[in-house]
């Protein structure tokens, strides 16, 4: 309040508590539930909240942030830098200082070279209370990008597709990798093995899992590592060649814009030709063409057809 009565913006008396009402709220509530919950307990019009917040914001009081794609707001705190822990359980966001942290990435950026100004760091996991609970499952909808997880339990109204998961050896126990969720259709893209499973929303909010610790996912990726090495990219095909996508290199700086494009899991492609310089390469995907440099066309992982 001091800093607004400095900049000279002074509040009315129903501004004033409509501001200390979104200053009690509890870091990290949703922008739309903090709306409500102050137009409730002010008795004030959605316009009113709105303005107070945009003056809290343009003054840096308050601060609405995306943290895993949820808006928020956050209390703006400038002596002290913190970070996030999101529970894979609950969705549940705290925040936490660590000078042991800091000291870290200050060494690091000196032995390459580097002064940090900013760094965003984010923890995955599951509160201790709930572990002490037993009840540490979770829907596979909730997974991370690039998250190790176990199989606890598969739907018993799906009989379908536990016949399908047989077929591959999938079972409860099973370990998997979760590539990717598709946003516009909630899927769910997973690597089990050599297999490449697209999971429909609907049957992934059914199947329980569990988060991999460190040790079972440094397992996890040294034996589809292994699998890996097997598989030929599409620059490695010939003109004429079919074949079936099975992933997008982890990391790859263009798997959304590929995801996009079509190159998703289980998708037939065919290498049609080559530029008369060597790049880029000419492939037929889902009845169009498309062409992609050689650089990139590594980044795509196939099965070649029999």
């Amino acid at each position: 309040m001091e800093l607004l009565t400095q900049s000279g913006h002074s509040l009315t008396e129903t501004q004033l508590t409509i501001a200390k009402s979104l200053l009690r709220l509890k870091h990290h509530t949703e922008i739309a539930l903090a709306l409500q919950a102050v137009e409730q307990n002010t008795q004030a019009s959605q316009q009113e909240v709105e303005t107070v917040l945009k003056i809290l914001k343009e003054y840096g009081i308050l601060e609405v942030k995306s943290v895993e794609g949820r808006q928020t707001i956050e209390h703006n705190h400038p002596d002290r830098r913190h970070f996030h822990m999101v529970c894979l359980k609950t969705g549940q966001i705290e925040e936490f200082t660590s000078e042991i942290l800091e000291e870290v990435l200050h060494e690091t950026g000196a032995r390459h070279g580097f002064v940090p100004v900013f760094s965003d760091i984010v923890l995955y996991g599951i509160k201790d209370e709930i572990i002490q609970s037993g009840q540490t499952g979770f829907s596979l909808v909730q997974a991370v990008q690039n998250q190790g997880v176990q199989i606890l339990s598969f739907p018993d109204d799906e009989p379908e597709f536990l016949e399908n998961a047989a077929k591959i050896g999938l079972q409860a126990g099973s370990h998997l990798e979760v590539l990717h969720q598709v946003e516009s259709t909630g899927e769910i893209l997973c690597r089990f093995q050599t297999h490449r499973l697209v999971i429909p929303k609907k049957k992934a909010e059914k199947i329980l899992i569990r988060a991999l610790n460190a040790e079972e996912t440094r397992t996890l990726r040294t034996s589809l590592k292994e699998v890996e090495k097997v598989w030929p990219s599409l620059e490695d095909l010939k003109n004429g060649e079919e074949a079936r996508i099975v992933r997008i290199r982890p990391g790859s700086p263009i798997q959304r814009r590929l995801m996009e494009m079509g190159f998703v899991a289980g998708a037939s492609i065919k290498r049609l030709r080559i530029a008369p310089l060597g790049d880029p390469i000419e492939f037929s995907l889902r009845g169009a063409h498309v062409s992609l440099r050689r650089v990139e066309a590594r980044d795509v992982f196939v099965e070649r057809q029999a």
